[in-house]
């Protein structure tokens, strides 16, 4: 059976494996080698999806920014429930 998992969800494992024989305490997502400039946490599209949903926040737009070998996803988001504050508040994704 193939590998199903996204390139960086193995690196994720990788990374997890590492920490963990190294006796530390991590979880899928964590990176605390390399030149990341100390610890930092890379949650899944998938989770960060359910996280937002969970919040009750809706997706509106996205925008990749690629700076030489890391990048940073930008999310424009908005409220799922949004109120009945008049026809200005529809307009507004911000509301």
């Amino acid at each position: 059976m193939p590998d199903q998992q996204r390139p960086e969800q193995r690196q994720d494992h990788e990374a997890l494996a590492e920490a963990t024989a190294a006796g530390l305490p991590a979880v899928v997502g964590d990176v605390i080698e390399g030149d990341t400039g100390g610890y930092h946490h890379y949650a899944d599209r998938d989770q960060v999806s359910r996280w937002l949903s969970d919040a009750g926040l809706e997706l509106v737009d996205e925008e990749e920014e690629w700076l030489g070998g890391y990048g940073y996803r930008h999310l424009f988001l908005r409220s799922a429930t949004r109120s009945d504050s008049g026809a200005a508040a529809d307009d507004n994704p911000l509301v």
